[in-house]
């Protein structure tokens, strides 16, 4: 049996893999050999997770490469306060997260045409019975809901016992700098700064103790791109459509089975 952060890594897999990207015309493009100055360690986070809330909404599209190949999601993200909510698309299959509770449809999830959709409540609803989610689908779509909240390994920095940068590659001509940091997992996930993608409980249960992480910021404290590795799986994101319009709502009633 695979180790449970396989499981959360390769979990898009689930949703079928389809190139689904964007393309990135925001921000001002620059010389390739302009210089980012560098942010510290102590500044990094923060100032990332500002720039990302200063823009409202953004848009990762994230590759999963593991030994069956490679498996593309895309991950719309509309941040109001201290909430993100989020969709998320594959060929098949859509997640949505409004106001903390989590939708989703197609793939293994449900076979009614009539209500394509599955919801799980965090409340415990579910759990109650007050909801007709059967079990397996609420644990299916909890584990791919948590695809949802991948881009958060950018604010991890806090955490990490290894910190250093250097110039990065341009990003759709963006020129960006490049910070490598070992992020200790206990430590992130204890404060919650996985959200829902790494928990200390599916932490403890995968052994997984560090993360090297490998991130591009550019000029405007932007992250631009991320990429990991464990268990064998690669993941790489690139961020993009930096403060476009993006339309995430709830499925209706009478469509959640």
């Amino acid at each position: 049996m695979k180790k449970l952060m396989t499981a959360l890594i390769l979990a898009g897999a689930l949703l079928t893999a389809a190139g689904c990207g964007g393309s990135d015309d925001s921000g001002t493009p620059v010389a390739a050999d302009s210089k980012v100055a560098p942010l510290s360690q102590a500044d990094f986070s923060a100032k990332v997770q500002a720039a990302l809330a200063a823009k409202k909404t953004f848009q990762v599209v994230t590759t999963t490469t593991d030994a069956d190949g490679p498996a593309t999601f895309t991950t719309n993200v509309r941040m109001s306060g201290a909430t993100a909510d989020a969709q998320g698309n594959a060929q098949e299959s859509t997640l949505v997260r409004v106001g903390g509770t989590l939708y989703g449809k197609g793939g293994q999830l449900t076979s009614d045409p009539k209500k394509p959709w599955v919801k799980y409540d965090p409340t415990g609803q579910n759990a109650a019975g007050k909801e007709p989610t059967t079990i397996l689908a609420g644990a299916m779509l909890q584990l791919l809901g948590a695809q949802l909240d991948q881009y958060r390994v950018v604010s991890t920095s806090p955490y990490a016992t290894k910190f250093e940068h250097a110039a990065g590659e341009p990003v759709d001509g963006v020129a960006t700098a490049k910070y490598t940091m070992t992020v200790n997992v206990l430590k992130a996930t204890q404060a919650k700064a996985f959200g829902q993608y790494l928990t200390s409980e599916t932490a403890a249960q995968s052994g997984l103790v560090e993360l090297p992480v490998e991130v591009t910021v550019d000029a405007d404290s932007l992250p631009r791109t991320f990429a990991y590795e464990a268990d064998g799986a690669k993941v790489s994101g690139t961020f993009g459509k930096f403060g476009e319009p993006v339309t995430i709502t709830a499925p209706a009633a009478a469509e959640i089975a």
